[in-house]
């Protein structure tokens, strides 16, 4: 099995840890990537893919079996959605948080992503998963493609939130260091 966590990581939190330590306990035996999409993702201000590919290196760094993928930077200067990476990847599981799975029927190619591919949907701002997926007939139709994970508890941190307010208590150390140190985000 293999199990992909992707994101902007703009910049990775320690809400992401703790979800990527999650996948390790849990999916013991599989194959986890953790990938930065590139820099041409939504409309969003990302910075640059190389310092964002550092930091989850630093986030998970002494985790076993975690990968560090970097295959969105190796792609064509623009983005191609999840769909297009998913398939590229022979579909691994992809995680994904509740706040994302409310928006996922307006990402690029929506039905093929939800059609071909397998998620473990991640609580997020006490989102009910299944009122999502009820909710919406495409969601609906392949409910059996979500694995919702309810044991999981919630943590108030998020990327725009360190962005925002630049406590420091939402990053690992090394992340912060990492930011102060090249001048990111200021």
């Amino acid at each position: 099995m293999v199990i992909l966590y992707g994101g902007a990581f703009n910049p990775p939190t320690i809400a992401h840890l703790e979800i990527i330590k999650y996948l390790q306990k849990h999916y013991a035996d599989a194959h986890i990537l953790v990938m930065p999409t590139n820099n041409k993702y939504k409309d969003e201000k990302l910075v640059d893919y190389s310092h964002r590919l550092n930091m989850v290196k630093l986030l998970v760094k002494g985790l076993d079996n975690i990968e560090v993928s970097d295959f969105e930077l190796k792609q064509n200067d623009k983005y191609l959605g999840t769909a297009d990476t998913l398939a590229k990847l022979n579909h691994p599981y992809f995680v994904i948080g509740a706040d994302a799975l409310a928006k996922v029927t307006s990402w690029i190619n929506p039905e093929v992503l939800i059609k071909d591919n397998q998620f473990i949907v991640f609580p997020r701002d006490n989102i009910s998963v299944k009122g999502i997926i009820n909710n919406d007939e495409l969601l609906k139709k392949y409910k059996n493609h979500f694995k919702i994970i309810d044991d999981f508890k919630e943590i108030d941190c998020s990327s725009t939130s360190f962005r925002e307010l630049k406590d420091q208590n939402l990053l690992t150390s090394e992340v912060y260091e990492y930011i102060k140190d090249n001048n990111l985000y200021l």
